[in-house]
C-alpha cells in the first residue's frame, strides 16, 4: 500500500510481512549455527583439528583451558610434568607467571596428570644454578628434568598485548627436547591481571646474604 504527498511517495509495509521476513532470517541463522556445529563435531570424530576462535576470558578460565589442552595432548602418554614459573616475553618472572604455574599444577592434577611438587623445582634450579628462562635450552631441560624426576617440562611465555595477555605453553620432552604438547589462551587484562603482570618476583631459590652476627 502507498500514498503520495506533494513531494514524496511513501510505502507502508504490513506487520505480517515484516514478521515473515524476520522469521525467515532467524530460521536461516539457526540453520547456519546447526551446520557449523555439525561440521565441528564431525571433524572431532574424524580426528581432524578443530579450533574455534574465542575472545579473552578470565584468568582462571584461561588456565583451565590451557590445562584441558595439555591433558588432551598427553592423553596417550604417561609422563610426570614439571611446571616452573611462566616468564613474561621479556624474561621477567612476575606474580602473574607464578600464579599461572601454581594454578596449572592444580588443574593438571585434577585432570589425572602426574605433576612434580613445585617446591622441588626451586631446589633443583638452585642446585643447577639455572633461572626460569634457561629452561628454553634443551640441554638445561634435560639436566633439570632428570634431577626432579620429570619426563616433560612445561615452558612458555606471557605476552602483554595491551587489553589482553596471551598465554603460550609448550610441553617439552626431557630426553629428546621435542615439543609433545602445547596450549594457548587469552586472558582479559583487568585490574588484577595488570597488577600481577607488573610485579616482578625474585626466584625463591636465590640465596640471600647471611644476616650479620
Amino acid at each position: 500500500m502507498s500514498f503520495s504527498t506533494s513531494t514524496r511517495e511513501y510505502s507502508v509495509i504490513r506487520p505480517s510481512v515484516v514478521s515473515s521476513w524476520l522469521g525467515l532470517a532467524m530460521a536461516r541463522c539457526r540453520q547456519s549455527v546447526r551446520t557449523i556445529a555439525t561440521v565441528a563435531v564431525a571433524m572431532v570424530l574424524m580426528g581432524l583439528p578443530c579450533r574455534v576462535s574465542a575472545g579473552p576470558v578470565t584468568t582462571d578460565s584461561a588456565i583451565d583451558k590451557a590445562a584441558d589442552q595439555i591433558a588432551q595432548a598427553l592423553r596417550d602418554r604417561s609422563v610426570a610434568l614439571a611446571v616452573p614459573d611462566i616468564p613474561a616475553l621479556d624474561g621477567r618472572v612476575t606474580v602473574l607467571g607464578r600464579y599461572v604455574a601454581e594454578e596449572l599444577v592444580t588443574g593438571l592434577f585434577e585432570r589425572g596428570m602426574q605433576v612434580v611438587e613445585r617446591s622441588l623445582l626451586d631446589h633443583a634450579l638452585s642446585e643447577l644454578k639455572l633461572g626460569t628462562t634457561d629452561l628454553m635450552d634443551p640441554a638445561a631441560v634435560k639436566r633439570f628434568g632428570r634431577l626432579v624426576g620429570a619426563q616433560g617440562i612445561i615452558v612458555g611465555t606471557l605476552t602483554d598485548l595491551g587489553d589482553t595477555v596471551k598465554l603460550n605453553l609448550r610441553v617439552v620432552d626431557v630426553e629428546t627436547g621435542m615439543v609433545i604438547g602445547a596450549a594457548a589462551s587469552v586472558l582479559q587484562k583487568d585490574g588484577s591481571v595488570a597488577r600481577m603482570l607488573s610485579q616482578a618476583v625474585t626466584p625463591r631459590w636465590v640465596e640471600r646474604p647471611a644476616a650479620p652476627p
